[in-house]
């Protein structure tokens, strides 16, 4: 008879949230005071209303004590459909409504693709919570496992990423080269965001000192991809996992942490962002030594000052004449990138194609599905995704570009269905999809499979549904597999189950 594995101490077991009155006291106090900022702006109230909706109830996922995959998924759903539209337009000074062709129907298809997902993910925590954790969450919940695999995972990660940036096909002219490069690398990012995940932990615990270090050197690493890679993806992904390490391990919002997140932002806004977009013509001819000195020289140039590094960066935005129009913004005539915050312009782009003309239907976009997930032996693929599709098939980019604009979950249905299948559609793929992560992964307070999958997910909120399948059943069995394998390779002890 095989006797049980011991369960390990959870490094943050489950348990009542002393903050978390606060913290809802906080986010509701913001709502309202974005709310009344909009009135002031003269924002139309059903398009406030929705988004407001939409970015309470994505906040509302991380003020649980079980947070699942599928919670993080909402709550990067109601980040991007919501909160960052609220913050930006107000910011900027401007209604809601400015730059939409069908303001409160885009608003209301958003409202009901958000609703899809957060039906989905409800029905997916509840069916999770009662299943037995997979062994091989309890296994990486244990502080000695991360400790001996933390450095492994970073310099391996480290690794594949930059093989990654350096033999990754090149895209020319928004199309990439026929037969140039090799993408597989890619797939192992994961291992930098297990590597960051595990190292946030050890800070926090009694390994504190010395993970701290070398955790500071991981984040000056990514910081340097960021720009070798000449995209803002590394970095984000740190600040994400070091944010939902905050939410898992409880930690108080002290003075110093405060002040970091905000240097943190601070950095990625006013510097790292228009230096990768100012370098994005020229970089892949420099090497990787040449793509520093170039970052270097661009900072040197503009004298530190963000406000000249965001002139450079407003003139190269206004010459991309497909995004900087009317109607191609939702910040028009501020040429800032930032478009991809804000899921109701794309909905808007696609609800005014819709109109005019007729939705695409489902047989592109399984068939992107097949080509995301089938070896190329058994598929011809081409570069286009679904996200393509449909820019090209409402003028959203140029035909043939392609630019992988970010779409979100409801233009996508919409594009699919059409109106009526926005709310049904968006929750019959995203059911199985955050089924699935939670099952995988666990929760993530259980340790750091849970704590990975609720860092990697963010990307769903920007994606469509085609290309949410494609993540459920290659990115994330991909993870799961690195998941196991690093439980068994820095097992502490001999697993009976083995």
């Amino acid at each position: 008879m095989r006797v049980p594995p011991p369960v390990p101490a959870l490094p943050h077991p489950p348990g009542p949230v002393p903050l978390r009155g606060t913290v809802a006291w906080g986010v509701g106090a913001g709502h309202l005071a974005l709310a009344a900022v909009h009135l002031g702006l003269g924002s139309a109230p059903w398009p406030l209303i929705a988004l407001i909706v939409i970015s309470l109830t994505g906040c509302a996922a991380l003020l649980r004590d079980r947070i699942w995959p599928g919670d993080a998924v909402l709550f990067y759903g109601g980040l991007y459909g919501g909160t960052l539209a609220l913050i930006i337009k107000a910011a900027l000074g401007q209604p809601l409504q400015d730059n939409l062709g069908h303001a409160n129907a885009a608003a209301t298809l958003l409202l009901m693709g958000h609703l899809g997902l957060w039906a989905a993910v409800r029905l997916a925590g509840m069916l999770a919570a009662r299943m037995p954790a997979p062994p091989m969450t309890l296994r990486l919940a244990d502080p000695a496992l991360l400790q001996r695999a933390f450095l492994a995972l970073l310099a391996v990660g480290m690794a594949a990423a930059l093989a990654h940036v350096l033999l990754r096909p090149r895209m020319v002219n928004g199309m990439i080269e026929q037969g140039a490069g090799f993408g597989g690398f890619g797939t192992l990012s994961v291992l930098l965001v297990m590597a960051l995940a595990a190292g946030t932990t050890l800070a926090a615990g009694r390994h504190g000192p010395r993970a701290r270090f070398w955790l500071l050197a991981a984040l000056l690493l990514m910081l340097g991809m960021t720009v070798v890679a000449n995209t803002k993806k590394e970095l984000g992904e740190a600040l994400i996992v070091l944010a939902m390490g905050a939410i898992a391990l409880r930690l108080r919002p002290t003075p110093a942490r405060l002040l970091g997140t905000v240097a943190a932002g601070a950095v990625l806004l006013l510097y790292v962002g228009p230096v990768v977009h100012i370098m994005r013509a020229d970089f892949l001819d420099l090497g990787l030594d040449g793509r520093i000195a170039a970052a270097w020289s661009i900072l040197v140039d503009a004298g530190f000052d963000p406000r000249a590094l965001r002139a450079e960066d407003a003139r190269i935005a206004a010459s991309f004449s497909y995004a900087y129009r009317e109607g191609g913004s939702y910040i028009y005539p501020v040429s800032a990138n930032l478009d991809r915050f804000a899921l109701i312009l794309p909905v808007d782009q696609v609800l005014r194609g819709v109109a005019q003309s007729h939705v695409i239907g489902p047989a592109p976009f399984l068939r992107e599905v097949a080509e995301g997930v089938l070896p190329s032996l058994l598929i011809a693929k081409s570069a286009a995704t679904g996200a393509d599709l449909i820019a090209w098939e409402y003028g959203i980019r140029i035909h043939g570009n392609a630019a992988r604009p970010v779409l979100g979950l409801a233009a996508s249905a919409l594009a699919i269905g059409g109106p009526a299948a926005v709310l049904p559609l968006v929750f019959a793929v995203m059911l199985p999809v955050v089924l699935l992560l939670n099952i995988g992964f666990g929760d993530l307070r259980r340790g750091l499979a849970g704590y990975t999958a609720c860092c990697i997910t963010w990307i769903l909120a920007e994606t469509t549904l085609d290309a949410a399948l494609v993540f459920a059943l290659r990115h994330a069995v991909l993870a799961w597999l690195a998941c196991w394998l690093v439980s068994r390779v820095f097992a502490v002890a001999p697993d009976p189950h083995r």
